[in-house]
Parts: C-alpha cells; sequence; structure tokens
C-alpha cells in the first residue's frame, strides 16, 4: 500500500484499516458480496491473519526489566490485539496463536535455505555457486546482533550475496563462485580460498 504524506495522513490510514477491518467481518461470517451483488463463500476457508502488534512494548519491557514480572509477553501481545482490533472481530477469532521470537539457531537454518535457493537460481542460469561451510552460521550472528529477523536474513542473501555476485560476473564475467566470510567480510572467488591481498 502507498504511504499517505501530508496531513490528515494518519487519519486516513485509520479509515483504510478499519475498511480492512469491515471487510474481514463479512469473511468471517463467511460470504462476501462485491457492489455488483457477486457473492463469494468463505464457508470452507481457513483465513490466517498474521500481526506485530504489542511485539516492540514486548520486547522493550522485558528487556529493560520494567514492569510486573506476572506480565509475560503473551499478555502484552493480546492486550494490543484488544486494543487495536474490534470486539466483534476478535469474538469470531478461533484461536490466537504468539510465535516464539528467532534464535541464532533458527535464524542460521533460514538462512542456509536461503543460500540454497540462491545457489539453485544461479544454477538455473547456467552458473555454479558454492558457500564455505559456516557461511549461514555467519549470516545468522550478523543478524542476530543487529535484532534482525527471517526478513533481514533474505534481504543480506539478496543485497550482499546476490549484488556481489553480479558484480563480479558483470566486471570478470565469471560463472563459477565460491562465496565465504572470513574476519566479518564476504569473498567471492572461483577457487575454494580467500583471494590474496
Amino acid at each position: 500500500r502507498r504511504h499517505c504524506k501530508g496531513q490528515g495522513s494518519s487519519g486516513a490510514d485509520s479509515r483504510s484499516v478499519m475498511q480492512a477491518y469491515d471487510v474481514l467481518l463479512f469473511d468471517l461470517d463467511g460470504t462476501l458480496t462485491d457492489s455488483f451483488g457477486r457473492s463469494v463463500s468463505f464457508a470452507g476457508s481457513v483465513i490466517i491473519l498474521t500481526t506485530n502488534l504489542g511485539a516492540r512494548e514486548a520486547n522493550e519491557k522485558h528487556s529493560l526489566g520494567f514492569g510486573e514480572k506476572s506480565v509475560t509477553k503473551s499478555d502484552i501481545l493480546r492486550q494490543a490485539l484488544k486494543k487495536h482490533l474490534s470486539p466483534e472481530l476478535m469474538s469470531r477469532i478461533d484461536e490466537t496463536v504468539i510465535f516464539s521470537e528467532h534464535t541464532e539457531e533458527s535464524l542460521s537454518q533460514i538462512a542456509e535455505k536461503e543460500l540454497k535457493a540462491l545457489a539453485e537460481r544461479m544454477n538455473a542460469e547456467g552458473m555454479t555457486v558454492r558457500f564455505s561451510e559456516g557461511l549461514h552460521k555467519a549470516i545468522a550472528q550478523t543478524v542476530s546482533e543487529h535484532k534482525g529477523t527471517a526478513r533481514d536474513i533474505r534481504r543480506y542473501v539478496e543485497t550482499k550475496i546476490a549484488d556481489l555476485i553480479c558484480d563480479e560476473l558483470i566486471e570478470l564475467g565469471r560463472k563459477d563462485f565460491y562465496i565465504k566470510s572470513e574476519n566479518g567480510r564476504l569473498y567471492v572467488c572461483e577457487q575454494e580460498k580467500i583471494p590474496s591481498k
């Protein structure tokens, strides 16, 4: 959605959000009808809503030690939902699942999958891409230190590694790449070694 600028942007955003909530109420009731009178049934559908409402507040309070110890992150997140969603919509939600934060280990697994996907895309273009054994762990550590998420892992692979490959491809015409991390820096070369300086 295009961001609104200027005076009244917050009001426009709020109206857009409320209109989306109204549509959801119709969906969760089972039938949605458009302005032409055409109806679509959602009777056999599972609608999944995702949000990060309350996530920042929950992380800040618990990382700084504020609030009662009896108040958990789960409590804070559920209160945020009740504050922002209408009672009508909340009453139609069957179950609320709160996901745990990513650990460095889970981020490492995501990084490994993203690297594999990148290698497969490059292979489809007739190029070979290999990664050092610990590269996915190094990426996860870097992202974790900045309190990053799974999206940051994907962004890192796309902006740091994919761009590095593209630069080497354009400048040197390479078709075979070996990428590794050493002392916080990324290197790309044809052989499994750090390029000499």
